[in-house]
């Protein structure tokens, strides 16, 4: 009973100065969440409300003449899931590529006994600040060819050094020397260790580091739009700016002004419905994934 009254006057018994602080926190977490939430609630409610609302702006975070003719303009147009479909291929097989390559990278950069980390690391870090520019790694491509292939989607970013560095500071801290040490005496070699110690005990950043990835592959737009150029290889990104372009091009070619004035309102309220569409996916997996990166910001925090 002594146990349950301390842990419910546990802010009771905080200094007044203390208290201050832990009010001050929350009220500015309280004003950054609504600073986030406000917008997202105006993209919804906008895509679900009439053309001539959104267009005179009266569309706060209710909608305003419910309805939902965004959407059935938005799935009537087959390019769309023609593009889902291929942003799903390359998200799933980018980051299923990447996170091995990241893993098999990291490994042996976290271990001691590996002599010419220090040289390799090198390396890595100078393709963070160096690239060979558009023209370069266009031609590369090509001599690869790779030009107008789903691999120029996959294969070119298989390694992000940013997220190889995140995921061998997590390996050099949190799998002891010990472990290892204790598996070689079993007759364990590398392969076996890595396989059967380090990645179980490295699945929150290996969590963390697929969502990076996924996102991503999810957002790509820049690749498919330089590499690209056959329709059906085209991710959802660029097929949502072939949807909003068809518009303003039908807008523009009708015969009268009042049938361009018409495609014109509801390339607001598609627009809106387009964004939720594409960032539907990514709100529904980030929140099972907010453990491991609550875990994730721990990385390195505590020393022995």
């Amino acid at each position: 009973m002594a146990i349950k009254n301390r842990k419910k006057n546990k802010f009771t018994t905080l200094a007044w100065n203390d208290k201050l602080f832990v009010g001050s926190v929350y009220f500015i977490l309280v004003i950054m969440g609504l600073i986030f939430l406000i917008p997202m609630l105006n993209i919804i409610s906008s895509s679900f409300s009439s053309p001539s609302a959104v267009g005179a702006g009266k569309v706060t975070i209710f909608p305003i003449g419910f309805n939902f003719e965004a959407y059935k303009m938005v799935f009537a147009n087959k390019k769309l899931l023609l593009g889902f479909g291929n942003t799903m291929m390359y998200t799933v097989l980018g980051t299923l590529l990447n996170i091995v390559i990241t893993i098999l990278a990291a490994y042996p950069m976290s271990r001691e006994d590996f002599a010419s980390k220090n040289i390799i690391m090198k390396f890595f870090t100078f393709t963070m600040f160096f690239g060979g520019g558009i023209i370069p790694t266009y031609l590369l491509y090509k001599s690869m060819g790779l030009i107008n292939s789903r691999l120029v989607m996959i294969i070119p970013g298989a390694l992000s050094v940013y997220n190889m560095i995140v995921m061998r500071t997590y390996m050099q801290t949190n799998i002891p020397k010990a472990v290892f040490e204790a598996a070689q005496i079993d007759g364990c070699d590398d392969f076996g260790f890595l396989t059967k110690f380090v990645i179980p005990l490295s699945k929150p950043i290996i969590a963390v580091i697929i969502m990076f990835y996924a996102i991503g592959h999810w957002n790509s737009y820049f690749d498919a739009y330089v590499y690209l150029s056959s329709e059906d290889k085209y991710p959802l990104s660029i097929f949502i700016q072939t949807i909003l372009g068809g518009l303003v091009t039908k807008g523009e070619t009708a015969k009268n002004f009042e049938a361009a004035a018409q495609q014109e309102q509801y390339k607001d309220i598609v627009q809106y419905a387009l964004i939720l569409v594409t960032c539907l996916p990514v709100w529904i997996c980030c929140p099972f994934m907010q453990k491991y990166f609550v875990q994730g910001v721990m990385i390195g925090s505590v020393k022995e």
